[in-house]
């Protein structure tokens, strides 16, 4: 006996529904390094003269440590694209991006932070976030993000106390894209 088709077309749906949404969590060595080394790139963020990181498309984060003339590949736990890059120091740094589920006109958001330089890369979200366009820590536990608006986070911004284990979205609605940035102290 065979099924309705439209009973098979949810099925499918369903199925490929769930395929996309762990599909960003894919070790980034799926990816042949030489498609993350021809990603779109989307960020650049220097913590000094030499040091520094870019991220882009496939979840493809770069880091120099001779002031640009190399690049190397970092291991990421996504696959996802990737948006913006900013680091405290040589060592604390987070990567933030973001994936849309097929079928759903949902976009999930993604938060990585390393301790060692980006020799590992940790995914750090826990809360539901929109699609993330920029990141910036004050100090390894206090920072924000912004995101593309969205009927639940009109204001796509977001805040952190806890070093972005947990995000709070800030009331207010944005009037288009943002971005965020600090005047340095003095």
């Amino acid at each position: 006996r065979s099924m309705p088709l439209q009973q098979c077309a949810i099925i499918v749906t369903l199925a490929m529904t769930q395929l996309a949404m762990h599909a960003h969590t894919a070790p980034a060595k799926e990816w042949p390094a030489p498609f993350q080394m021809d990603a779109n790139l989307y960020d650049v963020f220097f913590v000094n003269d030499r040091t520094g990181w870019s991220v882009g498309d496939r979840g493809t984060i770069l880091k120099t440590v001779d002031g640009g003339t190399s690049w190397h590949l970092q291991t990421t736990p996504v696959t996802c694209r990737l948006e913006s890059v900013f680091f405290l120091d040589e060592f604390n740094g987070w990567a933030v991006g973001g994936y849309a589920v097929p079928y759903t006109h949902r976009a999930i958001g993604v938060v990585l932070q390393t301790t060692d330089g980006g020799a590992t890369w940790v995914e750090k979200t826990t809360d539901f976030l929109p699609w993330l366009t920029k990141v910036v820590f004050l100090d390894n536990k206090r920072g924000f993000l912004t995101a593309r608006p969205t009927a639940m986070f009109p204001s796509a911004v977001f805040r952190t106390e806890d070093s972005g284990k947990h995000w709070t979205p800030m009331p207010g609605v944005t009037t288009g894209g943002n971005d965020i940035c600090f005047a340095p102290n003095g």
